[in-house]
């Protein structure tokens, strides 16, 4: 459970790197409080459980025979839609209405802490100071996407050193930052102001190395340990392809790329 008095302790994030800490003692800050901040969030699967647990106590024992045996009063034959009482009380709509929106909240607390975690801010600033409006294609990827995979890395060992999220949490966790990794850098590329076919041709090569530079295979590289488990290779509904298309749009005439606004 949150201990809700000491929220102010991890519910800031550290803007930059003091002169007094290295790079990986700033990732580190980074990805304690990215930690709690999760287990804060999928902490409110046990406030679920223990409301379903006391919704089902409730409906087992509000029922018209045993509040007659308790009151000794008729027993009086009913509907047996209606013979359980306690879902027409007030706080079994209040109980249904959080076990309702518990998962929504999880997931929207933990995207959160995704996007806070990487860094998101400087991603798209480190997108903003390349030079899209280039005229050659160029070989290679821009070095900032190498500095994003390495922040990855060091997230995903954080997390499996630690060991405080369970195993399955920890792999939604990865599939959150990935999705939000994909999202921040096509935040990113719909700012550009001015952008080349050869400029779009390097967001796609940015994508690319991306997606490669978070496989699994890549991951354990990056950490230079084989004692550090690998994440599982993750299916997105918006990852690569989904930015992909965004960045392609370009090159289709005007009235398509408004057929593909309106459609997406």
């Amino acid at each position: 459970m949150v201990k809700l008095d000491m929220v102010e302790k991890w519910i800031t994030d550290p803007d930059k790197i003091s002169p007094e800490e290295s790079e990986d003692e700033f990732l580190c800050n980074v990805c304690v409080a990215f930690e709690k901040r999760q287990g804060a969030a999928w902490s409110c699967l046990f406030v679920a459980a223990i409301l379903d647990l006391v919704k089902s106590f409730s409906i087992q024992t509000f029922t018209r025979a045993n509040f007659s045996q308790m009151f000794g009063t008729a027993n009086i034959s009913s509907n047996k839609k209606k013979d359980n009482l306690f879902d027409a009380t007030p706080i079994a709509k209040y109980v249904d209405s959080v076990l309702a929106v518990i998962p929504q909240l999880i997931n929207v607390a933990c995207k959160m802490a995704c996007i806070r975690a990487i860094g998101t801010r400087r991603i798209i600033e480190e997108v903003g100071r390349v030079k899209w409006n280039v005229a050659r294609l160029s070989e290679s990827s821009n070095h900032y996407v190498d500095l994003v995979c390495g922040r990855y890395a060091f997230i995903w060992k954080f997390l499996c050193t630690s060991a405080k999220l369970p195993t399955v949490v920890r792999q939604r966790v990865w599939e959150q930052l990935l999705a939000v990794g994909y999202t921040v850098f096509l935040e990113g590329f719909a700012r550009v102001p001015l952008c080349t076919t050869e400029g779009r041709s390097l967001m796609s090569m940015d994508i690319a190395s991306f997606e490669e530079g978070t496989n699994p295979m890549a991951i354990q590289e990056y950490m230079h340990e084989d004692d550090t488990p690998q994440p599982k290779k993750v299916t997105l509904h918006r990852g690569r392809r989904y930015v992909d298309t965004y960045i392609k749009v370009s090159y289709l005439p005007p009235e398509d790329v408004l057929d593909w606004i309106g459609s997406n």
